[in-house]
C-alpha cells in the first residue's frame, strides 16, 4: 500500500468541509458540482473542501471537468496553512454516489474521491473512493465525519 493511500482504516472528514460540499452540490443541481479535498497525504483526514468550477459545457448534468486555474488556486490556498490537495469531490445529480465509467477514466491514482448524491436538489448520501493502482478499480474507503 502506498504512503499516500487512505487504506482500509478509512478517512476522516471535518463536518464543516462536508457542509461546504453539501451546499455546493445543492446550489449546482441539476448539474454536477466539482471541488477539492484538502488535508495531508498519510494523515487520512480531510480538513477542508474548496469549490471548483465544472467547466464541462457539453454534459454538465452528468460530467465534470476541472479548470486547471482552480487547481492551482486551491493548491496555493492549501499551502498557506501547510495543506495539500488530497482528493476531489463531485455530485451525482439524481444518481447514486458510485463512480461512473467516466469517473474511472479521469481518476488519478491514490487521490480520494468523494461523491455525493443529490436528488431533487437535496443532498443525500456521500461516499468516498480511491483508485490505488492505475489499471485497478475504485475501492470504497470508510468515511468518518468529525464534529
Amino acid at each position: 500500500m502506498s504512503k499516500r493511500s487512505a487504506g482500509i482504516e478509512g478517512a476522516q472528514l471535518h463536518q464543516s468541509a462536508l457542509e461546504h460540499i453539501v451546499a455546493h452540490a445543492e446550489e449546482a443541481y441539476p448539474q454536477e458540482c466539482f471541488g477539492f479535498l484538502v488535508g495531508h497525504f498519510g494523515e487520512n483526514r480531510v480538513r477542508a473542501a474548496y469549490p471548483g468550477r465544472n467547466v464541462n459545457t457539453s454534459r454538465p448534468h452528468d460530467r465534470y471537468e476541472m479548470d486547471p486555474q482552480d487547481f492551482l488556486q486551491a493548491q496555493a490556498e492549501a499551502e498557506t496553512w501547510g495543506g495539500e490537495i488530497v482528493g476531489f469531490y463531485h455530485s451525482h445529480p439524481d444518481e447514486a454516489p458510485i463512480p461512473s465509467a467516466y469517473d474511472r477514466q479521469r481518476a488519478w491514482e491514490e487521490y480520494l474521491y468523494l461523491i455525493i448524491s443529490v436528488a431533487g436538489g437535496q443532498a443525500g448520501e456521500a461516499r468516498l473512493w480511491q483508485l490505488e493502482a492505475p489499471d485497478g478499480p475504485f475501492s470504497e474507503i470508510p468515511l468518518v465525519i468529525l464534529e
